[in-house]
């Protein structure tokens, strides 16, 4: 019984670390965000400067990724494939709030419109039955 029972611990803690090691692998740093300093959304000649600069310095760093050539240096097609980290959004509906659209069967305080003639049974618009009849 004391078996299963230190078997059965050890899985649980396992199922436990074991998605957080999975998390941490795929988290890469933003290097976009890093050096777009103004937050324009674009690499302006200061920032690529700045990227080749710290490349240099750094070359085993996480600017590695981006050197497809392995020269040691990022051309300008290595650094155009620096992009921003794809963040999730929400649908445009979940973003909306409720009171964005009014309800058309909500009741309103606002009387009707005088221009606006309240349906009859003559009216063109009434249902009518398969005979044509209103």
């Amino acid at each position: 019984m004391k078996k299963i029972y230190l078997i059965m611990t050890g899985v649980c803690v396992f199922g436990l670390l074991a998605p957080s090691v999975a998390f941490a692998k795929d988290k890469k740093p933003d290097v976009f965000a890093q050096y777009d300093v103004n937050h324009n959304g674009v690499l302006d000649p200061d920032e690529i400067a700045a990227i080749r600069k710290d490349y240099a310095a750094d070359p085993d760093g996480p600017l590695k990724a981006f050197d497809k050539n392995n020269d040691g240096k990022l051309d300008d097609d290595e650094i155009a494939a620096i992009k921003p980290h794809k963040h999730k959004k929400k649908k445009k509906d979940e973003d909306a709030p409720a009171a964005a659209a009014p309800d058309a069967s909500a009741p309103t305080d606002k009387p009707a419109a005088p221009d606006a003639p309240a349906a009859t049974a003559t009216d063109s618009t009434a249902p009518t039955d398969s005979n044509g009849n209103k």
